[in-house]
Formats: C-alpha cells, sequence, structure tokens
C-alpha cells in the first residue's frame, strides 16, 4: 500500500500506511504506541502475533487542542488494543534509583534538582532496563488528553523511552557509547560506558551548533576521547543532515542509531526511517 496522504478535515496533512493485514475489527488483539510533540503526533500499530509493525501514521498538528480533536476524529485511534503506551514531551527529569524511590516524595525529589512550573503535572514512570523510576514534569493538557480519550494505557515520558531503548540492547557492549535523541527543540543526551549509565540530560538547541557544542563539552568534562567514543543519533535528523556532518568534525564515529533487526517491518512501511522513531518502534515498552 506504501505511503499514502489520508485526509482529515480541518488538518493540513498526515502520512498513513497500513499493511493490508490491518484490521480495526481486531484491534484488541494490537498495541498502539502514540508519540505526543509540539508540533502533532505520530502513532504505530504492533502485530504481536506476527511479530511485526503493520501500521504508522503521523499528523502536523498546533499543539494539545488540535491533537485532541485529531484523536477524536481519527477512526483507527478510537479503536480499542491490546495494549497502548503513550509518549509524551518532558524536558525535565531526573533519575532516582528504585530502592530510593518513594512515590508520595516524588514532589521533594524533582524540586531538588529542577523547579515545578505552573501548567505542569507531575508523573514517575519506572525505567523496566535500569532500575531506576523517571520523576518528570510535562503539560498537564498531555495528561488531560490521555485521561479523556485514551485512558487507560502506560504513559512514558520521551526520556523514558530512548532509555528503555538503548539500555536493553547495549548492556553488555564494551567501551563509551553516546545517545542524542533529538526533538524539534531539545534533545536528550546519554552515556554509556561498558553498558552502564553514567550520564543522562536534557538540552535545547536552536542550531547545529548548539547540539554540537553541548555533546562536546558533556564529552570533555567526563574527560571522554573523542576519537575513541561511538555516537549514534536518533530522532528528527536525516541521513545526510548538516548535523551529522557537523559532529564528524570533532567526533570521529557518529552513525544513526539502527532499528532492531529481529523485528519486521510490514512492506507498507518500507519508506518510514525508523530511525526516526526508536520509541515507536520497541514492542517491548508494551510487554
Amino acid at each position: 500500500m506504501g505511503v499514502t496522504f489520508r485526509e482529515m478535515a480541518g488538518f493540513r496533512s498526515a502520512v498513513s500506511c497500513f499493511d493490508r493485514l490491518f484490521d480495526k475489527a481486531s484491534s484488541n488483539k494490537y498495541y498502539l504506541s502514540i508519540r505526543f510533540q509540539p508540533d502533532g503526533l505520530v502513532y504505530t500499530i504492533f502485530d504481536p502475533e506476527l511479530r511485526k509493525y503493520i501500521g504508522f501514521e503521523s499528523a502536523v498538528l498546533a499543539g494539545a487542542s488540535e491533537i485532541y480533536t485529531y484523536i477524536k476524529k481519527n477512526d483507527v485511534l478510537n479503536c480499542k488494543f491490546e495494549k497502548s503506551i503513550v509518549i509524551i514531551p518532558s524536558t525535565h527529569f531526573t533519575l532516582v534509583p528504585e530502592v530510593l524511590f518513594i512515590e508520595q516524595e516524588k514532589r521533594k525529589l524533582f524540586n531538588f534538582v529542577h523547579e515545578e512550573k505552573a501548567g505542569d503535572e507531575l508523573a514517575s514512570y519506572s525505567l523496566k532496563g535500569l532500575n531506576a523510576t523517571v520523576v518528570y514534569s510535562s503539560g498537564i493538557s498531555w495528561f488531560e488528553i490521555v485521561n479523556d480519550l485514551l485512558h487507560p494505557p502506560l504513559i512514558i515520558p520521551s526520556v523514558g523511552t530512548i532509555l528503555e531503548f538503548v539500555i536493553p540492547r547495549y548492556r553488555n557492549s564494551a567501551g563509551m557509547k553516546v545517545f542524542i535523541d533529538l526533538h524539534s527543540s531539545d534533545f536528550d543526551l546519554l552515556i554509556l560506558d561498558e553498558g552502564k549509565l553514567i550520564y543522562c540530560n536534557n538540552f535545547s538547541w536552536f542550531a547545529p551548533e548548539d547540539l554540537t557544542y553541548y555533546t562536546i563539552f558533556v564529552i570533555d568534562q567526563l574527560k571522554i576521547n573523542p576519537e575513541k567514543v561511538s555516537t549514534f543519533i536518533s530522532g528528527n535528523i536525516s541521513s545526510d543532515s548538516n548535523m551529522l556532518k557537523l559532529l564528524r568534525k570533532y567526533i570521529k564515529d557518529v552513525d544513526l542509531l539502527i532499528f532492531d533487526q529481529t523485528l519486521q517491518l510490514s512492506y507498507a512501511l518500507n519508506e518510514v526511517k525508523t530511525y526516526n522513531y526508536p520509541d515507536l518502534f520497541n514492542p517491548r515498552l508494551c510487554e
């Protein structure tokens, strides 16, 4: 079926790719993963019996209000799924070891690192692969959309999804690894040493030079040799991006984050660049 553009009244664009095997009447056996972002939403549908992704759709929308309306009118997103996860934006977070985390104390833990902002809500997510909990803030409007339209899913902050993607896959890897998950105006920066997480933070960026500066600054502060570190980028980036070219001037080994080859994509999704969506192509989140 390939990539198509599905028209929905009042919305600017939507890329829609679905395998011919996708059946809305059988949605209760599928997994839904959906990501909210300030400029729209993206979602995938996974068939656990086939171990294959059979649906993908992205839409350009102007904030939470349009996203709410889009979901309400979307015939696929109104289906009932076996499992659903919702990924919401979060630039302010802190990681707490599981043995030290107390749910009733999450506000105190968060405020030790960040200042709460009006219009935000605090939440927590237990990381499966790290024995830690992410305490984070995000816009209350995202939680309202979930509670009104997508209940009851698992809600995960964006940093949680890249951690859940990276940690299991590189737990036994040797050497230093840097991971950059790029969003439209911020990025998460993770560093693993011999498979163990030693750094996790979020930075704002407006130009490729911003991302390069913060990455090199952190590497320098941690006394990491840029000639001996492997760096992987995912998210809002293309294979011919100027950002890749700029980073390669300072770091020897820079590449795009590779999709898990043990999983399959339907032929209808062949044109989807999986390195743009590591959070949405990770069925482990629903397990």
